[in-house]
């Protein structure tokens, strides 16, 4: 049973870290959007 346990614990874990890294994706996807504005915005400045 311990054994169990020990892989209930790490799945769990396991499923903290993709949630973190699926925030951290989201946070990315949101600068990078910020910078491509800016940058288009720059770009077009006359």
């Amino acid at each position: 049973m311990a054994g169990q346990s020990q892989a209930g614990a790490t799945n769990e874990r396991i499923v903290r870290l993709l949630e973190e890294v699926k925030m951290q994706l989201a946070d990315s996807r949101k600068r990078e959007q910020k910078m491509a504005k800016d940058l288009e915005r720059l770009l077009n400045r006359k």
